[in-house]
């Protein structure tokens, strides 16, 4: 059997996801909510994080195809998409970094596994630019910045020109949060991060910084060209918002289901994806019967975990756009209970069962946290987790994770993190097996629990740690780049790929946990 989330996109509904674009009168108009309505793109396919291009001819975005995402590029003429990058790389925290012109326009920065690279719009393999997240162009420079996290805060970056080395500016902030988009004023004098319930503007280049509060929420926004005034937009609100961000004065321009927008240079267009996001677990069987809803609501349920005895399935749903709950579904009894509420502004939440399944490790806030999985109060047992699903030891002492200066190990019970000395580029996964703490890394690697330094087991391969089996024999790997939408069953000695079972879905898988037994796949997609 599998189980797998599945996420749906409605407009129409046999669209899996569209991009519009909007076009408005003259910009003095569009603050007072005046559209008119152009379908852009409306394949069959995921479309979504839209970016015009500097003469606002063309827009870049990323679009679902055969389990990955791909960087396209359009013109508003409404010529053919062209693909200026395969594997453009969902992130597995859930976000979709939105990607970002030079401003030169010839070429297109976009984010794959927690790295920047760059890719020319008239053709050729992308570059590698640097280690970050949300990353922006910088107009009148043309250069770009990027967000990086280093000793446990967000920190801004710059790349003054094509080649040339980052260049640190300064903290912006700590780790709770993922921003997945940042926004440059068109006069380069200011930086605004988007989160749930605020922006958080920063004059540059002192990074002053200064707090708005919106009336609605969004995770996404972009600045218009008079330089205060910003478009708001996200997946866990709806509608578009035009926000004074000297006074937080706040205008709702359309009501619909909008994600990811962006306006034109001239201020005259408005481009976005829109459509209904519901993350369903559903169960699929071998036997041709039509799947079953496991845990179906109007939150979007993501992130899934087994208990050790596959009773019991935790993972986290939004229940508002400021709002996380960490849940516990009991299979056998079809009751879910809330454990955690988290706020969504660091709810990068990955549940992990302790061996013998009483208590619930995650990270969140920059923070190791451990709850009855029964229910309770959530204790944070140390500050030294950055974006990690922790991992635990066999006899439920210790928590594993990737912290601040690298693989940690803290006790469950709260104490003094432990260094393991060792760094990864990886997204933080880990299973803690026997004496030693393994861990993906452009193939597996393991490294002592004593601390060391980490010795790689067998041949690469792309991929993302995520379970293991009952008996610690085999290690289950979400497969990345030609091996996307499988799960991959790796041997914990010899690293080698024992076998694949490709995921028959046409999102993409961005995170997954087999049962112990190997008899079921819970899939976040």
């Amino acid at each position: 059997m599998v189980v797998k989330t599945k996420t749906n996109w409605l407009w129409p509904a046999a669209c899996a996801a569209c991009l519009a674009l909007f076009v408005f009168a003259p910009r003095e108009e569009i603050r007072g909510g005046k559209l008119k309505l152009t379908p852009f793109a409306r394949e069959e396919a995921v479309e979504t994080s839209p970016v015009f291009s500097p003469d606002g001819k063309s827009v870049a975005y990323l679009r679902g195809k055969d389990g990955r995402m791909q960087l396209v590029m359009k013109t508003l003429a409404g010529d053919q998409a062209v693909v200026l990058a395969e594997n453009a790389g969902a992130t597995l925290a859930g976000g979709v970094p939105v990607p970002s012109w030079s401003t030169d326009g010839n070429r297109v920065y976009f984010v794959r596994d927690g790295q920047i690279w760059q890719v020319s719009v008239s053709g050729g393999e992308p570059t590698f630019v640097a280690n970050g997240g949300a990353v922006a162009n910088i107009p009148g420079t043309g250069g770009v910045g990027f967000v990086s996290v280093k000793d446990g805060n967000r920190t801004l970056f710059v790349v003054d020109s094509p080649g040339s080395k980052p260049r640190e500016v300064g903290s912006v902030g700590r780790t709770a949060g993922i921003s997945q988009r940042i926004s440059f004023s068109r006069d380069g004098q200011k930086l605004m991060l988007s989160e749930a319930r605020a922006l958080r503007i920063f004059d540059l280049p002192s990074l002053r910084q200064r707090e708005v509060f919106p009336e609605t929420p969004a995770l996404g926004g972009t600045w218009l060209a008079d330089n205060r005034h910003v478009l708001l937009s996200g997946f866990l609100s709806k509608g578009l918002s035009m926000v004074d961000s000297e006074t937080a004065e706040t205008r709702v321009i359309h009501t619909r289901t909008a994600h990811s927008a962006d306006i034109s240079p001239d201020g005259r267009q408005i481009v976005f994806s829109e459509g209904d996001l519901d993350s369903d677990v559903i169960e699929s069987s071998d036997d041709g019967k039509p799947a079953a809803v496991v845990a179906g609501s109007r939150y979007m349920e993501q992130a899934p975990a087994w208990s050790p005895d596959g009773r019991f399935l935790a993972y986290r749903r939004y229940v508002s756009p400021t709002t996380t709950e960490l849940v516990v579904h009991d299979r056998s009894a079809s009751t879910i209970v809330p454990i955690a509420r988290l706020e969504a502004t660091g709810s990068v939440v990955y549940p992990v069962f302790s061996p013998d399944g009483k208590r619930i490790a995650y990270s969140y806030d920059g923070k190791a946290w451990v709850v009855r999985s029964a229910g309770g109060i959530p204790v944070a047992v140390a500050e030294a987790m950055s974006v990690s699903r922790p991992c635990w030891s066999s006899d439920g002492n210790w928590i594993a994770g990737l912290g601040r200066t690298g693989w940690t190990k803290i006790p469950s019970g709260g104490g003094p993190a432990v260094s393991l000395k060792s760094q990864s580029k990886d997204i933080g996964y880990c299973q803690w097996l026997g004496d030693s703490v393994y861990f993906t890394d452009n193939g597996l690697h393991r490294i002592p629990d004593s601390g060391g330094e980490p010795v790689r087991i067998g041949e690469p391969f792309e991929g993302d740690l995520m379970s293991a089996s009952g008996d610690g024999a085999t290690l289950h790997v979400l497969g990345r780049g030609e091996r996307a939408n499988q799960v991959l069953f790796v041997d914990r000695n010899t690293g080698a790929i024992t076998r694949s079972v490709k995921l028959q879905t046409d999102g993409v898988v961005r995170g997954l946990a087999v049962r112990p037994d190997g008899q079921r796949i819970a899939a976040w997609v």
